[in-house]
């Protein structure tokens, strides 16, 4: 692996649209020795930055921009993957009472202006991720630093960890699937653009393309 300048950095973010791999990015970092916490700083109830803490990832942290005054990267998803994850752990659903839905309909109303939670879900995927890219230093997609060490490599520097322990960072499972929720609501999202409303699923694709992605869930 080619050598990575490390960038000495006292704080970052690492934000997105959520069900894209936040839980296991900020694992993944922490075994690494750089301690990253999980909505931990950037949540419904505004927490204080920990002074063990050097790297926050946190959905909500794409809500409040203005309060945001560390360096950014943008970790993605597949938009058809974050929405099926939404819909079935029934975040637009039966769980409406969940804190998480107020700094989301505070800063983007328009996602709850939908009455499908399909269409909430890939809304909420356009809204967070136009704004978030509006600041990010580094984007990520999920799908390849979680297969790809020299890219890990490059962010693992970024965020001013020791580079050649992506392949350690990368050995941190999966996580945070949300089982009894997906058994609670019973919900099954076969992904597919006509699922959504037309003109919706056509900002989210061209979005996707923009990040790199295809029309075909990757």
């Amino acid at each position: 692996m080619r050598d990575t300048p490390v960038i000495m950095r006292d704080r970052f973010v690492v934000t997105g649209s959520g069900r894209c791999g936040t839980t296991w990015l900020s694992r993944a970092l922490t075994r690494v020795g750089v301690p990253t916490g999980h909505e931990e700083v950037f949540n419904p109830w505004d927490s204080d930055w920990p002074d063990h803490l050097r790297g926050e990832v946190s959905w909500v942290a794409a809500c409040k921009l203005e309060r945001v005054t560390e360096p950014v990267a943008l970790l993605v998803r597949h938009p058809l993957a974050v929405v099926r994850s939404l819909v079935e752990i029934g975040f637009f659903t039966w769980d409406l009472t969940n804190l998480y839905h107020e700094p989301l309909s505070e800063a983007f109303p328009e996602v709850y202006d939908w009455a499908e939670p399909e269409n909430r879900a890939l809304e909420a995927w356009v809204q967070l991720n136009s704004a978030a890219l509006t600041r990010a230093e580094m984007v990520l997609r999920f799908e390849l630093v979680r297969q790809d060490p020299e890219l890990f490599a490059r962010f693992l520097a970024w965020a001013g960890g020791n580079p050649r322990r992506a392949e350690e960072a990368l050995a941190e499972p999966p996580c945070n699937r949300h089982e009894e929720s997906r058994e609670r609501t019973g919900q099954t999202y076969a992904p597919s653009w006509d699922r959504h409303d037309l003109d919706l699923a056509g900002r989210a694709q061209g979005l996707a393309r923009i990040l790199g992605y295809q029309d075909e869930e990757d």
